[in-house]
Formats: C-alpha cells, sequence, structure tokens
C-alpha cells in the first residue's frame, strides 16, 4: 500500500504542465504589453503633431494678417517709382490761380494722356468691365489718379465760374452741381485712402493768438509723374477715337 502511494506522482503530469509560471511572464503578456505601450506612443506623436501644426497654423495667419497690404496695380507694366517731391506754393504755379490761357494749357497738357487702353484681363481683375474700343482694340478706362485731376479741374472752373460757366442754364447748374459734390467727395476718399504721411507745420503769426498754418514747400513721397507717364504712354487713346464711338444704346444695336 506504501508502496503503490509513493509511485505515485504528487500531481497529474496534465495539471502540472498547466501551472502558470509566475516567475517568467508569457510571450503573449510580453506582446501585449508591447502593443500596448506602442498605441499610447502612436497616440503621443500624433497629439504633439496636431499641437504644433496648431500653433504654426495660428503664427503663420497672425504674421500674414499684420502684414501690410502692398498696392496691387490695376494695369500691367506700370512702372511706378517714388521719389522725394517738394509740393509748390501757389507763386508762379502753373497750374493755379485766375483764369488764363496758360493755366488752361498747362491743365490741357498735364489731362492729355487721361484715356487709356485696357485690356479684358486687367478688367476681371476687380470685376469690371467697360466701354470697348472698337478701332484699337481694349477697353476704355482712366487710372485713378486722372479722376482725382479731372475733378481738381472741376473744382477749379466752379471756383472760376464766372469765367468758365457764365451762361449756364438752371438745369445746367444743377447738373453741374452734382458732378462738383461727387468731385468733393471723390477727393476726400482718395485723400483718406492715399494717406499722405509728410509732415504739415505750424508757426506764429504777431496778431493770431493760435498756431498759423505754415505755407512753406514741403517734401513728400511721390510718384515719379514722368516714369509713370511713360511705362503707359502706348496705352494712350486720343480723343478722336473716343469721338468716332457709337452708342449702341442709342443706335438699337
Amino acid at each position: 500500500m506504501v508502496q503503490e502511494q509513493e509511485e505515485e506522482p504528487f500531481l497529474p503530469l496534465k495539471e502540472y504542465a498547466q501551472e502558470p509560471n509566475t516567475a517568467h511572464p508569457s510571450v503573449d503578456s510580453v506582446k501585449g504589453l508591447s502593443r500596448w505601450w506602442a498605441w499610447r506612443s502612436q497616440i503621443f506623436i500624433h497629439g504633439a503633431l496636431i499641437a504644433l501644426y496648431t500653433v504654426l497654423s495660428v503664427a503663420a495667419i497672425r504674421t500674414h494678417s499684420n502684414r501690410p497690404l502692398a498696392p496691387r496695380p490695376a494695369i500691367d507694366n506700370l512702372d511706378s517709382k517714388y521719389t522725394r517731391t517738394i509740393f509748390h506754393n501757389l507763386t508762379g504755379n502753373p497750374y493755379a490761380g485766375p483764369p488764363s490761357p496758360e493755366i488752361d494749357a498747362a491743365w490741357s497738357d498735364l489731362l492729355a494722356p487721361m484715356h487709356i487702353r485696357v485690356t479684358k484681363a486687367e478688367l476681371q481683375r476687380d470685376n469690371q468691365d467697360s466701354v470697348p474700343l472698337t478701332e484699337g482694340g481694349g477697353y476704355l478706362g482712366w487710372m485713378g489718379v486722372f479722376h482725382e485731376l479731372h475733378c481738381v479741374n472741376m473744382l477749379r472752373k466752379w471756383n472760376y465760374r464766372e469765367y468758365y460757366h457764365s451762361d449756364l442754364s438752371p438745369e445746367e447748374e444743377k447738373h453741374l452741381g452734382s458732378h462738383i459734390d461727387h468731385c468733393f467727395e471723390m477727393l476726400r476718399q482718395s485723400a483718406v485712402c492715399h494717406a499722405d504721411a509728410s509732415l504739415t507745420t505750424f508757426k506764429w503769426h504777431p496778431a493770431k493768438t493760435r498756431p498759423m498754418f505754415n505755407a512753406s514747400e514741403s517734401v513728400h513721397s511721390c510718384v515719379d509723374w514722368d516714369i509713370l507717364m511713360t511705362s503707359v504712354a502706348d496705352r494712350v487713346v486720343q480723343e478722336e477715337e473716343i469721338s468716332r464711338l457709337d452708342n449702341p444704346l442709342m443706335n438699337g444695336k
């Protein structure tokens, strides 16, 4: 009896083989732990990348939004180099003063390149359209500076209307008055748009209690007018070509 008990093993061989070994983790446990760490590492890396991209995007947007908007010429090949220019007062000014043939001739020469030829592509940049030029092609346009000069000349003539507009009918005077209002507002908007930051100074007058405007000549940063006009010389449309245009709304075309 004792011999039979000694011949029996303490545990069946099958149960012994199934007993877990706590001292050495199984291969499956190690693989599971590795996958868990890999999953957490991927989440961390993706989170860090998302945070980095967000910071860079916000910085780029702020930098772009704070960057000054550079002027974009409406027409191609426009040469608008800047130069230091002195603003002259009324003394010896060929464009100001009481009416005279010399002043009218100076204004006529200044406004001569007013009408220019522009392309369809140039108009489309700002969703614009204009009257087609049937002889030389392209479309009729003004640069903004000539719109402003046109308005200044209109106001000059209105200031001396007894000379330039002595025989206006009431209807004509009303129409011209609305044009004058338009010119005042156009020049106001242009002044705000260009915002010349050069300094205007003041001085004391012996008989005044408040500082007085100093009308001496001042220096400004201005477009070089001669270079600008040279760059658009081949676009100028002569008045004769404009006078030969047919209005399709009047001719039923």
